[in-house]
């Protein structure tokens, strides 16, 4: 039979927490838009086509050309034309 240490278990499950903890935290100080400098060179907007760049107050994406904001969601950009919001 085998059975796992009852320790590793509430490890493995306490760990999960922490990690879930830590991430909220972080997300929450600064809530800055996390998106590396080369993904953002290589984004654009589902709708013209043009360049994307970061909305410095909030965890949007605007577009440079139609002004279509797109909403950052776990530092994952959502670039669906119905997601986004108008200005």
């Amino acid at each position: 039979m085998n059975r796992r240490p009852k320790g590793r278990a509430i490890h493995r499950t306490s760990g999960a927490v922490m990690l879930r903890s830590v991430l909220a935290m972080a997300s929450e100080i600064g809530g800055r838009v996390k998106i590396d400098d080369w993904l953002l060179e290589i984004l654009a907007c589902p709708a013209c086509k043009s360049p994307l760049r970061v909305e410095s107050d909030s965890e949007e994406l605007d577009c440079t050309g139609c002004g279509l904001i797109y909403p950052v969601r776990d530092d994952i950009p959502v670039l669906l034309v119905d997601e986004a919001r108008k200005p």
